[in-house]
């Protein structure tokens, strides 16, 4: 017998018999190892071409009244009146962090989510936090540590195509506040900032389920978006769920969170590129199209500094404001999930279409 041990794995020796190794010549064993790597671009590009024919399928399944290519076909009308806006303090808010106790924040917004929608908050970060979180946030767009979104999120080609159609339509690229870019020390107060997210988001869940039957299993990483340059943003809902001929399957995504890190936003020069409209939808159900949400009309928010911004995502559309110029505008978003449907999402997907 032979005794060999593999690069990797020193600990586990393997016996292997005289009898079952062939002898090759340099150049038989050239020839196998061509005849592999043909054998192996021949299998990618199988794979390749099965996911492209997946890929066109997706295109027409995400074509739906509300979500997708749907939500941007000529006709639609540029959106409803504003009724809330801006003034000359900035942002309207709902709730004032600084005014009243954590306890009684949540049931006002769980109150105003139940009526509205949506509501905004004025999160009453510290000043230092705050700085230095637009600073972090910055420097981490400026210097490309940007990354596309599903970047090693071990997703396969359909849930990256799925994902980042439905939820990232503007977000190719951003920076998740994970706990490895963190390990770099480069985004501490943005990581403090995340974490308050998170915990208000937690004081709400108790009166959602109850008021609204709202639950979820968790809340993602925040993500960092920079929105910057002559761009127009996608009009869309989180969560487009609904019957077969208006929506696609429930991809589990139940409460969206913003929060906007910009200290140079000023309300006298009149421009809110990169904050946000929400249109305004009856709260209690999921709209029944696109052309509905359209005729809406629009709370439009700022991209204030310490503003935050909770909304229903199955129920309440919306859209990025246009943004001109190379100034960057900032927003910190989180979503609260049920994991067990945001797993089931693509397969259900592929199921309602009768591609598995």
């Amino acid at each position: 017998r032979w005794q060999v041990k593999v690069v990797g794995h020193e600990d586990t020796p393997m016996n292997l018999k005289e009898a079952n190794l062939q002898v090759v010549t340099e150049e038989e064993f050239e020839e196998w190892l061509q005849a592999r790597e043909a054998e192996q671009a021949e299998q990618a590009e199988q794979a390749e071409q099965e996911f492209q024919d997946d890929t066109i399928d997706v295109e027409e399944l995400l074509t739906t009244r509300i979500s997708g290519a749907g939500m941007t076909r000529p006709g639609l009308g540029t959106g409803g009146s504003i009724t809330k806006a801006p003034g000359p303090n900035g942002n309207d808010f709902d709730i004032r962090m600084a005014e009243t106790d954590s306890r009684a924040a949540a049931r006002t917004a769980v109150q105003v989510l139940k009526e509205r929608g949506v509501f905004t908050c004025e999160a009453n970060a510290p000043y230092d936090v705050l700085m230095g979180a637009f600073e972090e946030g910055e420097q981490l767009w400026r210097s490309g540590s940007f990354a596309p979104t599903m970047q090693d999120m071990e997703a396969s080609p359909l849930e990256q195509e799925l994902w980042t159609r439905v939820l990232y339509q503007d977000e190719t690229e951003a920076a998740w506040i994970s706990e490895g870019l963190i390990a770099t020390g480069r985004c501490d107060n943005l990581a403090i900032l995340k974490d308050s997210m998170r915990s208000f988001a937690e004081t709400l869940q108790a009166d959602l389920q109850r008021q609204l039957g709202l639950t979820w299993s968790s809340a993602w990483e925040g993500m960092l978006a920079a929105y910057s340059g002559d761009k127009t943003y996608a009009f869309h809902l989180d969560n487009p769920q609904g019957p077969l001929e208006t929506g696609l399957p429930d991809n589990g995504v139940r409460l969206t969170l913003c929060y906007f890190i910009n200290p140079h936003w000023s309300p006298e020069a009149g421009y809110n590129g990169g904050g946000l409209d929400i249109f305004l939808t009856d709260p209690s159900s999921a709209p029944a199209s696109a052309s509905v949400i359209r005729r809406a009309h629009r709370l439009r928010v700022a991209p204030h500094a310490d503003t935050l911004v909770a909304f229903l995502s199955d129920r309440m559309a919306h859209q990025v404001i246009e943004t001109k110029g190379d100034e960057v505008w900032l927003c910190l978003w989180m979503w609260c999930v049920d994991e067990a449907a945001v797993s089931e999402f693509p397969t259900k997907m592929l199921e309602r279409h009768g591609l598995t």
